[in-house]
């Protein structure tokens, strides 16, 4: 399963999530502040499959 670091352009939070954890925070928002989040704003971690 993919990782992926995601940096807020809000709050500024850095938080990782697994592919299940990006597609509800793409649908909801930064879990922290509530900001709209897109694709753009994660990165795909390396090494991240377990």
């Amino acid at each position: 399963m993919a990782r992926y670091e995601f940096t807020c352009p809000d709050c500024t939070a850095q938080l990782e999530f697994d592919d299940r954890q990006r597609s509800v925070a793409i649908r909801s928002g930064c879990p922290l502040c509530g900001r709209p989040i897109a694709d753009t704003d994660f990165a795909t971690r390396e090494g991240g499959s377990a």
